[in-house]
Order: structure tokens, then sequence, then C-alpha cells
């Protein structure tokens, strides 16, 4: 019998491990989902090109070629990194007369840097008037998605709090603290609400959860 329950019990720990993954990942892509589902199921770009660089995918495209205004898409990086991720950011440039990249170091120009709170280098900002999105990685798919939100507006996901809802800081296997993560990747903006406190939702709301 002991030896019976030595076999078992890793595996069933091995199933639950696999369980809560499972139920972790249906999470964060049944929001994702819901969010698009609400807000506009066509403002994001899935970079679908080989080796996720370089050739700009049909979607961008024609993102850029419907662009009404001006763009810049600045790159804050030091002098010996600014070669990396020229080829698509050149293709963007190609794209539309309306895009136009410029390659900042960020210790030449600290002004600049501190005015679109740069803290790291490597970083892309994408840039229209008053507005501006910083991309999540210089690939097509982070610039784009930031070319997106930047002219349409980051949409704010909120969770209610005060019932015993999952904590969305919480580490623990009960926390939603990765599903946050996940969101905020996604380029969403996650924020708490307490009904308790204000009942009435937020106007920048797109999505209740």
């Amino acid at each position: 019998m002991d030896e019976k329950n030595n076999v078992t019990g890793p595996r069933t720990r091995k199933v639950l491990a696999g369980a809560n993954f499972a139920v972790y990942t249906l999470v964060v892509i049944a929001i994702a989902a819901l969010a698009n589902w609400f807000v506009n199921r066509n403002d994001k770009i899935w970079d679908l090109t080989p080796n996720k660089s370089y050739s700009l995918s049909p979607q961008t495209i024609k993102l850029l070629r419907g662009l009404d205004r001006d763009v810049t898409l600045y790159v804050f990086d030091r002098k010996q990194g600014m070669r990396e991720g020229h080829d698509l950011l050149d293709n963007y440039a190609s794209a539309s007369h309306r895009v136009a990249v410029r390659y900042v170091d960020p210790d030449r120009e600290p002004g600049l840097a501190k005015q679109f709170a740069i803290r790291t280098y490597g970083t892309i900002v994408v840039a229209a008037g008053d507005r501006h999105f910083e991309a999540q990685g210089a690939t097509e798919e982070g610039i784009s998605n930031a070319l997106i939100h930047m002219l349409k507006g980051q949409k704010t996901i909120y969770f209610i709090q005060g019932h015993s809802e999952r904590d969305l800081e919480s580490t623990d296997r009960a926390g939603y603290d990765r599903v946050k993560k996940q969101l905020e990747n996604e380029i969403y903006q996650v924020k708490t609400l307490l009904l308790m406190q204000k009942m009435e939702i937020p106007v920048d709301c797109s999505l209740l959860v």
C-alpha cells in the first residue's frame, strides 16, 4: 500500500499542476477574447511572417496605407545597438509616406528620453501629435499593435474586487497575478474596481470582469 501511494502521489501532483496551468491559460484567453469582442475584433495584429521578422503582413500594410496622420517611430538605443531591426523599421517607412523612423541615443538626447519616459535601451515608441505608445518589443506584432492603440486609445479591463474575488496582485496559486501580466503584455490596461466604494462603472471601462 505504501509503495502504491508513493507512485500515485507525484502523479496526482502533476495532474493538479497541469490542471492549474490549463485553467490559467483558459482564463487569459477568455478575458482577452471578450475584450476584443466588445472593443473591436480587428484591433489586433499577429506576426505571421516567417521567423517573425522583416516582411510586413497584409494586415500591417493595410493599416499603414490607411493612416490619416503623420506617425514617427522613435527607436531609443545606444549607437552600437541601432543596427538591429533596421530592415523591419525601414519596411514601415516604405509602406507609407506617413511613417518616419527616428533613431535616438537616450544618452545624447536625455530630454527626449525623459519626455517619453524611456527606462531601457532598445525601446520603440510610436508617436503622432501629442499621443504616443510604447511598443511591446521590436517585432511587427509589437509595433503594429502599439500603432493601433496609439491611434484608437488603450483599452481598460476592470476586475471587480471586495467580495472574495481573486487578487490581481497575488502570486499564489489562486491569485491572478499572471493573468494581469499577460493582459498587460497584450497592451490592455488592467485596473480593479471596488463596487462597495463606487457604485458606477468608470467611463474608461472596456470590459468588466
